[in-house]
């Protein structure tokens, strides 16, 4: 974001001039200053202006520091002008115009107004100590009244200015997020671009979004903005735990200052924070994750910068909404409705991908060709409801049998096929044998076949790459045909 012309620059600009100028005036008169008295104040002026000006005080809001730099400044440079014969000349007038014009601006008008009234007090006391009464008070009214209404106007100006660049920032913000809604690249990568967004936007240190696990009770963090790889990756909050868990606890947004203090905030964020805004993050009236923005130094965000937040969470609801509803239809497009394995289309999709992979590695791959044998007659005999659940049992038999890198899929009807990469002889025969007498254990799973005389069996038949062949359709025909062999031989059998 932007920086602009801040309250500190600018008092700091045009007390410098107002000094430069004042000082030029009396330098005339330099051999009646009393040099014991200006040498204390000044040195006590230039410190009250170097630690609330150069050197922000980490504690205590920008208000009040403000106060305490116009008014400290105010006592002092009234005193100091006294002494080095500011009265004589322009240099009260000058000192308070800057005087009342910087109340306007940084505090408020009022605070404006009581500076125009503690400067006329002093005024007054200048005028009547000079010729020309009138003259005198007239040049302090246009100078004082013109710093009031400068000050005014330049404070609407500013206000406006600010406004409209929270707005801009806000829809330019809304409309980024927006542009998300319809873009599926993943869950982790939407969220990794949007906490760019909501940082950038706020002008936070660190900002992180964390999604909740309500079996488990956590909050897991998933996207970071200022945050490093092994923050995001290791950082993990029970409910109740940290300000995030609190916010899950009490579904409502919390500002807390100080965090750096905490254990949890120390250990992962090296102590450097100083304050966190956290607020819930909504789907369909439940909340699954909060939005975090930290900050090292005492930063206060304004009810615009809240609302903007709330605003930014919920587009962050509707985005991830989105995304869990193209996840279900993109695993219903290469999921097996029935089995919860992966379907045809999706087996030789993969099936090609992995016979690519051997060829550019080196290295075999093998292919299992699964059907329950008299699978026909059996569904005749106990029914099509019965059958799907051994479809079932038996999907979930393959899953447990075979390697985490293998690919299992129903291939149609009772037939299923398993994808075996970087495999050799053995443990293809291995994986088959293991298939084969875990299936004959499903009639034990099956409530309706407990106590059947029935037996369960599949026959398989096996093909490998490149030694079977180099074509993916022979590759799955010879393990098709070897597999019909066992069938033809009275099932239960392993074909290679």
């Amino acid at each position: 974001m932007k920086k602009e012309f801040g309250y500190g620059a600018y008092f700091k600009f045009f007390m410098l001039i107002t000094f430069a100028i004042v000082l030029g005036l009396n330098l005339v008169n330099i051999r009646d200053w009393s040099l014991g008295i200006v040498g204390t104040l000044l040195p006590i002026w230039i410190l009250l202006n170097y630690m609330l000006g150069v050197k922000e005080m980490p504690r205590g809001s920008r208000m009040n520091r403000a106060w305490i730099k116009i008014i400290g400044n105010f006592i002092l440079f009234s005193i100091l002008l006294y002494y080095i014969g500011g009265y004589t000349n322009l240099s009260y007038t000058l000192f308070h115009f800057f005087i009342i014009l910087s109340s306007t601006v940084l505090l408020s008008p009022y605070a404006g107004l009581l500076m125009l009234g503690l400067s006329f007090v002093i005024a007054l006391k200048v005028v009547f100590s000079q010729a020309y009464v009138l003259d005198n008070f007239i040049i302090h009214s246009y100078a004082y009244g013109g710093a009031m209404v400068i000050g005014y106007f330049i404070r609407m100006e500013k206000t406006q200015k600010s406004k409209l660049d929270h707005k801009v920032r806000e829809l330019d913000a809304l409309y980024k997020i927006s542009k998300m809604i319809d873009y599926f690249p993943g869950t982790e990568e939407i969220l990794d671009k949007i906490s760019v967004i909501v940082g950038e936007t706020i002008d936070a240190a660190m900002c992180l979004i964390m999604l909740y696990d309500e079996e488990q009770e956590r909050l897991t963090a998933k996207a970071g903005y200022g945050l490093s790889k092994e923050v995001i990756n290791n950082f993990t909050l029970r409910k109740s735990e940290g300000i995030e868990g609190e916010v899950i606890e009490n579904r409502g947004q919390i500002t807390c200052k100080d965090i750096g203090n905490l254990a949890i905030y120390q250990r992962l964020f090296d102590g450097k924070l100083e304050t966190v805004t956290v607020i819930p993050l909504y789907l369909r009236n439940k909340v699954i994750g909060t939005l975090s923005i930290y900050d090292t130094k005492d930063k206060h965000y304004s009810s615009e910068d809240i609302d903007l937040l709330d605003m930014m969470g919920s587009r962050i609801g509707m985005i991830l909404e989105n995304d869990k509803l193209y996840q279900q239809i993109h695993t219903k497009a290469i999921m097996d409705g029935l089995t919860g394995l992966y379907n045809h289309k999706q087996f030789y999709d993969r099936l090609k991908q992995e016979i690519l992979d051997a060829k550019r590695t080196g290295y075999q791959l093998y292919l299992l060709m699964i059907d329950i044998d008299r699978f026909k007659a059996f569904n005749d005999q106990y029914g099509h409801v019965v059958g799907d659940q051994v479809l079932v049992q038996i999907a979930e038999t393959i899953k447990g049998s075979i390697r985490e890198t293998d690919y299992a899929a129903r291939y149609g009807g009772e037939e299923f096929a398993v994808i075996l990469p970087n495999a050799d002889h053995e443990t293809a025969s291995k994986v088959a044998d293991r298939i084969r007498g875990n299936v004959k254990k499903t009639t034990n799973m099956i409530d309706q076949l407990r106590g059947e005389d029935v037996d369960i069996t599949v026959s398989i038949g096996i093909s490998c790459y490149p030694d079977c062949s180099n074509d993916i359709v022979n590759l799955v025909d010879i393990a098709d045909v070897r597999m019909y062999k066992g069938k033809a031989m009275g099932g239960d059998k392993i074909i290679a």
